[in-house]
């Protein structure tokens, strides 16, 4: 894994809740694949850091659960109309 010449404390991690539907566009990870919907089972502080670096849980293409940094993940444009709902209509 090469480095990107970006410190982690520099960094933003979005905070997804539970059910969203992420993507992600990176092509190298084996277990999940790129521009694919996934559903965020969990998403919380990855302990015992100096940096606060959150994470995703995912359950990957062969069963898995796996943690990701959020990062390098996005809402798909379907969850993004749906937490616009949610707004309109609450």
């Amino acid at each position: 894994m090469s480095w990107d010449g970006v410190y982690a404390q520099d960094r933003h991690y979005p905070i997804f809740e539970p059910s969203d539907e992420v993507f992600t566009t990176k092509e190298s990870w084996k277990p999940i694949t790129a521009n694919k919907p996934y559903e965020v089972v969990k998403c919380h502080k990855k302990a015992g850091l100096t940096v606060d670096i959150w994470v995703i849980t995912l359950v990957t293409d062969v069963g898995y659960q796996s943690e990701y940094a959020t990062y390098h993940f996005k809402k798909t444009e379907r969850q993004l109309r749906e937490d616009k709902l949610k707004t309109i209509l609450c």
